[in-house]
């Protein structure tokens, strides 16, 4: 049986998302001093907002939802969701008269595996302990790699995590997932 990103993903009862992150001009400079800014105002997910050096004069705004995505054919359907753009022009008219809120000058994709309860998985394959499972990073991976490259590391080699992550494994999900996942 050949497995996929798609078909994994299903088992393990995650979601795939395609989600808009948007470039926007600073009106002033000096965003690239500004501190990253998570805001949770605007309802069930948050705008954040990234100093971004690769694009000078820009600064990374995006909101932390998206649209679901087949990842095995990312490419092949880009659709944008403006809804998600028009939340963050508000929350730039509203509070950040630095940044021209009128449209991004660059929009790209990203792709988010979400978890049921939005946290990672950090564990060993529930049949086959000699692979190291790491994912299900719900849009924060970056943010964890140097700590999450540490746990996998010792995962690997056979040493005791250095951090608790019992509340990490994929046994969390229930049977029903751990035994799909023995497939």
């Amino acid at each position: 049986m050949e497995y996929t990103l798609t078909s994994l993903y299903y088992l393990l009862g995650y979601l795939v998302w395609r989600i808009n992150v948007c470039y926007w001009r600073e009106k002033f400079g000096d965003f690239d001093k500004m501190p990253c800014v998570i805001d949770d105002s605007t309802g069930e997910k948050h705008v954040y907002l990234l100093p971004m050096h690769e694009y000078p004069g820009l600064v990374k705004i995006a909101y932390h939802s998206g649209i679901d995505c087949d990842p095995d054919r990312r490419d092949e359907h880009a659709p944008t969701d403006d809804r998600e753009v028009k939340i963050i022009q508000r929350f730039i008219n509203n509070y950040l008269p630095g940044i021209d809120g009128n449209k991004p000058v660059i929009t790209e994709s990203c792709m988010y595996t979400v978890t049921p309860d939005w946290e990672l998985v950090l564990d060993h394959h529930p049949s086959h302990p000699n692979i190291v499972i790491g994912c299900g990073f719900s849009g924060h991976g970056f943010k964890l790699a140097p700590v999450v490259g540490k746990i996998l590391s010792e995962l690997a080699t056979g040493q005791e995590p250095s951090y608790d992550i019992s509340a990490l494994r994929i046994s969390r999900f229930g049977k029903s997932v751990v035994s799909k996942a023995s497939l």
